[in-house]
């Protein structure tokens, strides 16, 4: 290839200096017949090869051979694609079977998918779009159609490998690892370097097919970082939504945004509260906080419970909701419990210690300030907890070491451990507060399936205004292509938010059926 290259530079340069330009350009015709075109099947056989061994530069010699003649690239182009998709597919199939984007430990199991997992997964998807762009830009000159080659193959790779096929775990993987860049911990990363990563996560989120589900998991995940306060800065969860924002637009980010203005809304709220206790002089033994958020703009997934709020705490709980009614009013307050966190002080221990836990097991201490033992159902009917959740809160605060199980014949029964002892005067007491159970999840699953049935019928309806009347293929292709931006709709569905519009009477079908047409 190499000498062909040179034959065909040394016959256009005598050409260009002793023949006219007609005679120059049948010259380049007779050179590319000879030297590329009767060779074509030769290359076509090595171009695969090529691309197994990453042999750039040869690449490169054969790209600059077949630009030269009329679809010369083209078996190129279906190489590449092939090989990319191939290449993908290995790389997670093999780390899918090693289990590298597995749960490793308990607590992994308990939190569904764990940051080990989302961070060893994008770090195999960037290396293969890495890998490949840069034969894009060294072999093939950045050439749009081995760019769009390169874009389709790598969209099946995020999209169908054998992660992403198991129930949209690829969104959701994604979603995780913008959670692990954005959250507190990252000391060891400068701006620069998060900023870096923030846009390897933007790039995946660019060929993923689901993008409402990814919204889901990143609303969720953003939650957690803004109302237990370990987001790595503002500026950065901002530069994160600006990127979301550049790629889907506004109405995709809408939400988010609320989030970050409820989080500031609740913060003046806070200090009107705590400037209303000084000018009333109430004082309380303990401090709180209270975030005010607006019924919607969260992924709550409104878990319901009978937990009954420690004495402790409802004088300070009353007095902060008549001074939310007096002056917010006509607007009503819902406690979340199961999102409350606490910080605690222990007093009986030689050293003293102060950790975080949730509102439940804070709860089931407070009553050992009563007495010395407890009974599962005597803290289950203190509490108003459930049985799961007592169990759970319970053996939570056992697996710490904070409180000692005891055998009795009456059942289990539940002691302080004062002979608690740890490095660290400070921790934080794990817990399933903000982890979706099972029935959660296929609740947000089936939600999102919902909010798609709405979204097309939406799509549709705004269509069927515009055009008035369509053929049913020509409305299935408009509302395939509006909804691309958000996810990948599938036909069956677009039929039966047809079916359900025609019921409401939105539009009708004409008399020969293969058409609709428009009802104000």
């Amino acid at each position: 290839m190499r000498k062909a290259l040179a034959r065909i530079a040394e016959e256009e340069s005598r050409a260009r200096k002793y023949l006219n330009e007609e005679s120059s350009e049948k010259v380049r015709l007779v050179c590319n017949e000879v030297l590329i075109s009767n060779h074509q099947e030769r290359l076509q056989v090595e171009c695969e090869p090529m691309l197994k061994e990453d042999r750039i530069e040869d690449l490169k010699c054969m790209y600059t051979l077949l630009n030269r003649i009329n679809d010369g690239i083209k078996f190129m182009l279906v190489a590449l694609e092939q090989h990319i998709i191939d290449v993908g597919l290995e790389v997670i199939k093999a780390g899918s079977e090693g289990g590298e984007f597995m749960p490793k430990t308990k607590t992994q199991v308990k939190d569904a998918m764990q940051t080990e997992a989302a961070d060893v997964y994008v770090e195999k998807l960037m290396k293969v779009y890495t890998q490949f762009r840069d034969i894009v830009d060294n072999a093939f000159g950045t050439n749009p159609y081995f760019v769009a080659a390169l874009d389709k193959a790598y969209r099946v790779v995020v999209n169908e490998n054998c992660v992403a096929k198991e129930r949209s775990r690829s969104p959701e993987l994604i979603a995780r690892y913008s959670d692990i860049v954005l959250k507190k911990g990252n000391k060891h990363l400068d701006d620069a370097e998060i900023e870096a990563k923030l846009s390897d996560c933007i790039l995946l989120f660019k060929y993923l097919n689901d993008r409402d589900v990814f919204r889901r998991y990143y609303s969720s995940t953003l939650t957690k970082r803004l109302l237990c306060g370990t987001s790595i800065s503002d500026d950065a969860e901002r530069s994160m939504i600006a990127k979301l924002k550049e790629v889907c637009g506004f109405e995709y980010v809408t939400k988010i945004q609320r989030m970050f203005n409820d989080i500031q809304l609740s913060d003046g709220v806070v200090e009107k509260f705590k400037e209303h206790l000084v000018a009333t002089q109430n004082k309380f033994p303990i401090d709180m906080t209270a975030f005010v958020l607006t019924n919607g703009s969260w992924p709550f997934t409104g878990r319901r419970s009978t937990y009954k709020l420690p004495k402790e705490l409802v004088p300070l709980k009353t007095v902060f909701e008549e001074f939310y009614v007096n002056h917010y009013n006509g607007r009503r307050l819902t406690w979340m419990y199961h999102l409350s966190q606490a910080d605690v002080k222990m007093t009986y221990t030689k050293k003293k210690y102060e950790f975080q836990c949730n509102n439940y097991q804070l709860a089931v201490l407070l009553l050992f300030n009563e007495a010395g033992k407890w009974t599962l159902s005597d803290i289950r009917q203190q509490t108003a907890l459930d049985d799961v959740e007592a169990q759970r809160t319970t053996m939570s605060l056992c697996e710490y070491k904070i409180l000692r199980r005891v055998k009795e014949e009456e059942g289990d029964a539940f002691v302080l451990n004062e002979n608690y002892v740890n490095k660290r005067i400070r921790f934080k007491v794990t817990s399933t507060m903000f982890a979706e159970t099972k029935s959660e999840n296929d609740a947000t699953r089936k939600s999102i399936s919902e909010d798609r049935k709405f979204f097309l019928q939406a799509v549709i309806v705004r269509i069927m205004k515009t055009r008035q009347r369509i053929s049913f293929q020509e409305l299935i292709q408009e509302v395939i292509a509006q909804s691309q931006a958000r996810f990948q709709p599938n036909v069956r569905m677009i039929k039966e938010c047809v079916e359900t519009l025609v019921e409401k009477e939105y539009m009708a079908r004409t008399e020969g059926g293969e058409s609709y047409e428009y009802r104000a």
